[in-house]
């Protein structure tokens, strides 16, 4: 004796949501960008100097915004918000250096929070349950049509 197809479709439906549940609750990456006085005599050959000027708009409002924050110069931005001047790596940080207003500043940049077990092991099992969902869905009406 199998599943009836009214079970089989209740099943169904919970596994897709389930999965979808899943998929909202797996964890984001938190990128991060600091920003503090630097002197210019810190700054090496070699090393990424930037006007602030010349930065992109989104550059300039992310040093704006960390230069501002009330948490000692550092503020925490969606993957959307991040500069594409400055880089954001996983397990160390990017530096460059602004030139604003006659100073230079020094800005760090970094990605926390969500190394890639943590946020693919959920996204993969949310896919996976929502895929069974969707067997459960197409199957038994195809079975049930053929034992008619």
């Amino acid at each position: 004796m199998g599943l009836s197809p009214k079970a089989a479709v209740g099943i169904g439906i919970g596994l897709v949501l389930l999965g979808a549940l899943g998929l909202t609750l797996t964890p984001d990456a938190e990128y991060r960008t600091e920003v503090s006085p630097a002197d210019e005599s810190q700054i090496r050959d070699g090393e990424r100097v930037y006007a602030y000027e010349n930065l992109s708009e989104i550059g300039q409002s992310v040093f704006r915004q960390a230069r501002h924050s009330a948490d000692g110069g550092a503020i925490r931005i969606g993957a959307g918000g991040r500069a594409p001047e400055f880089d954001y790596y996983d397990d160390e940080s990017s530096k460059a250096y602004i030139r604003y207003d006659g100073r230079y500043y020094s800005v760090a940049t970094y990605r926390r929070g969500c190394s890639a077990p943590l946020c693919v092991f959920p996204a993969f099992a949310s896919v996976l349950l929502a895929g069974a969902g969707v067997v459960l869905l197409a199957v038994p009406p195809v079975r049930f049509v053929r034992q008619r």
